[in-house]
């Protein structure tokens, strides 16, 4: 006895299943792909780019593969995710597209800050940390276009795009940057150090300013990209743009506290000045006083008929005495009143 089996009801089944497992649930990051030029009609817009880097470098040529039915806008852009996690567009490229029943290509040559691909060092300070590198492509037509770009919504909202991720390193993974120059002359003894600390010039340390500390909250600002890492000043350092004003608006501070300290000095000069005057009266008077002893000597000696002879070689041996003293006692007041003005300015 022979059965016939009837597989129809299985194949229908199959390719149900089959047909319902290819539906994607998440929409693809490439939406335009043809497999077959011959698939192709006028009313089709396609756009790829042909040689998608593996790896962000400096300066790219990108080969772009597109066609479209009516007069439209081709674009490319590379967009990047900073360590702020906001997206940065860092290319972008646009050009018109006639319509053409075959496939068009077009070069774009793509060159790149020197922070997003090179490492940091002397010649790049300013390199920056990214992450998630994508290459875009988007097709618009000429009329809705304008309006995209206003809002800077050109690959969300069109309807033929293509994403490709591009891979990039860590920033002290990357190729260093090239010379184009000398670097400064203490950056070989810096880069061939073997001791993480290194001395501190002693004329930095008489500095007013190189000992005012940074707020804990802004110790962060002062970061330094070197050669051998990141570094941070918990004290002003001379680099910094506002280190001078700061110095100066600590010196206004205290600013008052000079003026009363010049007027105590300009006092202890004057108390001097006025002592050294005190004392050269009173040498004054004190010769005065020798020169009308020798007056008296000589009325003395003419009126009790003493040897004139004597009498003048007395006076004029006290004379002398005196004017000694009073050069002396004038030279003594002068270094007793700068000793003064010197040691009450120290006080």
């Amino acid at each position: 006895m022979d059965f016939k089996y009837n597989f129809r009801p299985f194949i229908y089944i199959t390719v149900i299943f089959l047909r319902f497992s290819l539906i994607p649930g998440k929409r693809p990051e490439e939406i335009s792909v043809v497999l077959n030029d011959a698939y192709f009609t006028d009313k089709q817009d396609y756009i790829k780019v042909l040689n998608v880097p593996p790896k962000l470098t400096k300066s790219m040529v990108l080969v772009t593969e597109y066609k479209c039915h009516e007069e439209s806008m081709v674009g490319l852009q590379i967009i990047v995710d900073t360590s702020a996690h906001i997206q940065k567009t860092i290319f972008r490229d646009n050009w018109n597209c006639i319509p053409e029943k075959k496939l068009k290509t077009h070069n774009t040559v793509v060159i790149l800050p020197d922070y997003f691909v090179y490492r940091p060092d002397i010649f790049n300070p300013h390199s920056k940390l990214i992450a998630n590198v994508k290459l875009r492509g988007w097709l618009h037509d000429m009329k809705h276009w304008p309006s995209y770009l206003s809002l800077d919504m050109e690959y969300e909202e069109s309807q033929v795009r293509v994403s490709y991720n591009i891979a990039t390193d860590p920033p002290y993974s990357r190729l260093p940057k090239p010379a184009n120059g000398c670097a400064v002359w203490y950056y070989d003894v810096l880069s061939n150090r073997s001791v993480k600390r290194i001395p501190k010039c002693p004329a930095e340390a008489v500095r007013a300013y190189h000992k005012i500390p940074v707020a804990e909250e802004d110790i962060a600002k002062t970061t330094v990209t070197t050669p051998f890492g990141l570094f941070v000043f918990v004290r002003f350092p001379f680099g910094l743009r506002n280190a001078a004003h700061v110095f100066v608006s600590i010196y206004l501070s205290i600013y008052h506290l000079s003026i009363y300290l010049s007027i105590y000095l300009l006092n202890t000069i004057y108390l001097s000045i006025y002592l050294s005057i005190y004392l050269s009266l009173s040498i004054y008077l004190s010769v005065r006083i020798y020169l009308s002893s020798i007056y008296l000597f000589i009325y003395l000696s003419i009126k009790y008929d003493l040897s004139i002879y004597l009498s003048i070689y007395l006076s004029i041996y006290l004379l002398n005495k005196s004017i000694y003293l009073l050069n002396k006692s004038i030279y003594l007041s002068i270094y007793l009143s700068i000793y003064l003005s010197i040691y009450l300015s120290i006080k």
